[in-house]
């Protein structure tokens, strides 16, 4: 995969605009056969092109991350430039990181992700695991499209600031496609 970006600068806000564009060939040959219990993907050729808008905005000072980050993008694999492949892949990002004060922070993040004709016949997305929503097993489920979001109180200890205590709450699910996506139909999990 090969990608170029450049920061787009705009008079109405401080940070600049991330621009990105990109290309990735991927070539999967299968030369055994897969065991019974696995399901064999298929092998083939993708390639994709990709575009995608940044606005990074995320800092650090020396215990804590604040301000934001959001990404839009969106891949698309041609079956004329010889990909066995038409798919098509969009995703969106957003994150906050909000400072209660110097060592606390309130922290969010919202991903919805959606692919068409999955590469390989097999699903892009799956859920469960310690970067989507934790407490459930990874790759619980799979899916061509997933939300989910991510709340989290973040507390320091002030004789030790370095340490920090988590509670968070996580929701989301993965569906078969965006036609499936149920908004009211979701796992979650609470922790610390």
């Amino acid at each position: 995969s090969f990608a170029i970006s450049r920061d787009w600068n705009l008079d109405a806000i401080e940070t600049p605009i991330t621009v990105e564009t990109g290309i990735a060939v991927q070539d999967r040959r299968l030369d055994q056969p897969y065991p019974e219990e696995i399901v064999a993907r298929e092998a083939g050729m993708f390639n994709r092109l990709r575009l995608a808008l940044i606005f990074d905005d995320e800092n650090r000072d020396r215990y804590r991350r604040f301000g934001s980050y959001y990404e839009i993008g969106i891949q698309q694999g041609f079956e004329a430039l010889g990909s066995d492949y038409e798919s098509t892949i969009v995703e969106f990002e957003a994150i906050n990181f909000h400072r209660l004060n110097r060592y606390d922070n309130f922290n969010s993040r919202f991903v919805f992700e959606v692919a068409s004709d999955s590469p390989f016949d097999y699903p892009q997305y799956s859920i469960g695991g310690g970067s989507d929503v934790r407490g459930l097993e990874s790759v619980d489920d799979r899916g061509d499209a997933r939300w989910f979001a991510n709340l989290e109180l973040l507390f320091s200890y002030k004789k030790q600031p370095a340490v920090a205590h988590s509670f968070f709450i996580d929701v989301g699910n993965v569906y078969d496609d965006l036609e499936d996506v149920d908004f009211s139909d979701f796992h979650y999990t609470v922790g610390t």
